[in-house]
């Protein structure tokens, strides 16, 4: 864990720890999103996918709103379920760093 130094100089340190959250937070909801785009456009509920990957509604749910953090694991089972390659989860996340498309974003 990080200690906040009470010195104001030294608070500009954790700078890049905190984009780095911003960014993880961004690059889930962009997979989460491509993944239920890729879902829809295959007419797969939330349900069915659920049940192909013997997991709960409710976690399917939570990744495609970007509120989950999955494993690689994780994503190859929904690539295999939607029968998509591994590349359709990151589209629009190409061409600079997740912290510098994230800070485009705001």
């Amino acid at each position: 864990m990080y200690e906040i130094s009470n010195s104001v100089g030294d608070i500009h340190q954790y700078d890049d720890v905190m984009n780095a959250n911003e960014a993880n937070i961004y690059v889930r909801k962009v997979i989460g999103a491509n993944a239920g785009r890729l879902r829809s456009e295959r007419r797969i509920s939330q349900a069915e996918l659920a049940r192909m990957l013997e997991v709960n509604r409710s976690h399917i749910n939570q990744f495609e709103a970007g509120k989950q953090n999955v494993s690689i694991d994780y994503l190859v089972k929904i690539a295999d379920g939607l029968d998509v390659s591994m590349v359709e989860f990151f589209s629009g996340l190409g061409g600079a760093s997740p912290s510098k498309i994230a800070k485009n974003e705001e």
